[in-house]
């Protein structure tokens, strides 16, 4: 890596975990931008630079998930649910990878009624971004929207599954299960849930060995 693209990766990676100890401390709406510069050695105008809120903060484990999903249409040309089930695959993954993060954003999410509007817009953005895995150009059209709404209705209600019980819910396998249980929707889309070559019914949320958190 560059040196100067490893300084700004430490730089973030320090913001960030001056935001989760200040948080997590002091609290989320007693911890102001500058409180958060200070801990990570940078000026408010850099910290500023690298996130423009605290929600943004918050959320930037959501904003690497598009990272990675850009990642995987790169490899993978084309869209629909082939697509969507292999971005939905690795973004599952990074997941519980990172599961003290995303599990430590998640509790913030639901705590604090002011991040509700930033959670809100970024629902909104995954709609789309999901509209255009299965679409693709069409991602504008109403039935696109409206399937990529429910995908991440779906994908939502199965990361409250998973932050319920972390140590014992396969959050991939819940995910797929809850694929399988939209309807395929437009044949140009690909085989669908519905349509899947190996048949059958789809297995139900898989549970590890052990007690969750």
């Amino acid at each position: 890596m560059p040196v100067t693209a490893k300084r700004r990766a430490d730089t973030r990676a320090a913001l960030l975990a001056a935001a989760e100890l200040s948080f997590r401390t002091k609290g989320y709406t007693a911890t102001t931008m500058a409180d958060i510069a200070e801990a990570a050695g940078v000026s408010r105008p850099t910290a500023f630079r690298y996130f423009r809120t605290k929600a943004d903060l918050v959320f930037s484990v959501q904003d690497e998930w598009q990272q990675t999903v850009r990642a995987v249409v790169v490899e993978q040309s084309g869209s629909g649910w082939a697509l969507v089930r292999r971005c939905c695959d690795a973004v599952a993954e990074q997941i519980e990878r990172d599961a003290d993060r995303v599990l430590a954003a998640y509790q913030l999410a639901t705590e604090q009624p002011s991040l509700a509007a930033a959670a809100a817009a970024r629902d909104r953005d995954w709609i789309q971004v999901m509209a255009e895995l299965l679409a693709g150009d069409a991602a504008d059209e109403p039935d696109a929207l409206l399937m990529g709404a429910a995908i991440m209705g779906m994908i939502n209600m199965a990361i409250i599954l998973w932050a319920d019980a972390p140590a014992t819910t396969d959050l991939r396998r819940t995910i797929h299960r809850g694929l399988d249980l939209l309807p395929a929707g437009p044949v140009s889309w690909g085989p669908g849930p519905g349509r899947a070559p190996t048949g059958g019914r789809a297995a139900p949320p898989a549970r590890r060995g052990g007690r969750g958190r």
